[in-house]
């Protein structure tokens, strides 16, 4: 539903929209309200923030992750067009978590440091083009608390009417 708001549809076949982030540093948080249009057994990127071993959130047809390099950590999948939050960190040391909606968050650890560089949406670096629509991106340049990440998923949930 995305409470009759508008949103970025990404069609999974050639649209990726990408803007510099000169100043992300070394950890992040990015908080996404969106939804999954299509997907199958190849790895999809919905967002990526900081270069090519930031932190990205991507999903196949069995998982929703939060990747880093090539360190994934996976969480349960949104149906299909059904609006949904997710959260992924980054710490500087490299430890990586995703969790959608208020459901724990699932870490593993990297030893890729997140650097400067683009934010990219309908696809990552190392992820293929997604279909996928896109409501609103919070991205941090630091690792929000716990309770501050389940405080921006609850807002983000009841402002898009998300499920998950």
């Amino acid at each position: 539903t995305g409470a009759g708001r508008p949103y970025v549809l990404f069609d999974g076949s050639n649209d990726v929209l990408t803007s510099e982030l000169a100043n992300l540093g070394t950890a992040c948080t990015i908080i996404l309200a969106g939804f999954i249009d299509s997907y199958d057994a190849t790895v999809r990127g919905f967002i990526q923030v900081g270069g090519t071993n930031g932190g990205r959130l991507a999903f196949d047809n069995a998982n929703l992750k939060g990747i880093s390099g090539s360190d994934i950590a996976n969480t349960t999948l949104p149906s299909l067009d059904t609006w949904f939050v997710a959260a992924i960190t980054k710490t500087a040391s490299g430890a990586i978590t995703v969790q959608k909606g208020t459901a724990a968050a699932v870490t593993t650890s990297s030893t890729a440091a997140v650097t400067a560089g683009a934010i990219t949406m309908g696809d990552t670096a190392a992820d293929a083009v997604a279909a996928v629509g896109v409501g609103e991106v919070l991205v941090y340049d630091n690792v929000l608390s716990a309770s501050n990440i389940e405080r921006a998923i609850r807002a983000l949930q009841l402002k898009w009417e998300a499920t998950g």
